[in-house]
Parts: structure tokens; sequence; C-alpha cells
């Protein structure tokens, strides 16, 4: 008779614990600052595989972002300039440009 009495009391004891726990995990979560997305970490800036990439510069391919050389270079309407391998496996399945979108 006293047992479920017990039960009840424990488990009400145990939610609340619960609760109390994350409610403090929170607030010290909320404490810290967060890291924004946009920006690289003092780690990620050292490493070479982030700084690869340039928009701004014409001769990478932006498909495969390697550098082009005169050669192997085509430039389309839009005066976007990339490898011809890889604009070929591109256009088997997109006919518009990679960079803007706009149609061939």
């Amino acid at each position: 008779m006293v047992f479920p009495q017990i039960l009840a009391f424990a488990t009400t004891v145990g939610i609340v614990t619960l609760a109390a726990i994350g409610f403090v995990y929170y607030l010290n979560n909320q404490s810290q600052p967060s890291q924004s997305y946009g920006r690289p970490n003092a780690r990620a800036s050292n490493c070479s595989q982030y700084n690869k990439y340039d928009p701004t510069d014409d001769d990478i391919c932006t498909i495969c972002l390697e550098q082009i050389k005169p050669a192997n270079r085509w430039t389309l309407p839009c005066k976007h300039s990339f490898h011809i391998v890889c604009l070929n496996k591109w256009t088997v399945n997109k006919q518009e440009c990679p960079n803007c979108r706009k149609q061939f």
C-alpha cells in the first residue's frame, strides 16, 4: 500500500532532476559564444584545402577545382571558363553554366 506512493515519489524526483539538469545544461551553453558558419575558425584557416578555390580566379575550373591550361579551356557565352572534359561531363546532365546557371 505504501509502495505505489514511494514509486510515484521516486518517479517525480527523477523527472524533476532530469529537467533541472537539462535546464542547467541549456543555461551553460547559452553563455558561451556561438561560432558563425560563415567565418572559418583559426584551425580551418591554416588548412590549405580551404584556400584552394578563389571564385575570382579565371584560371580555375569550378567543376574540378584545378587549374585550366589554355589548350584545355572552353569559355561559355557568359564568360565562365572550364576544362573541355569537365564541361562535357557537366552537359550530359544539365544544359546550363555551372557558375551562373544561364542556359547555353
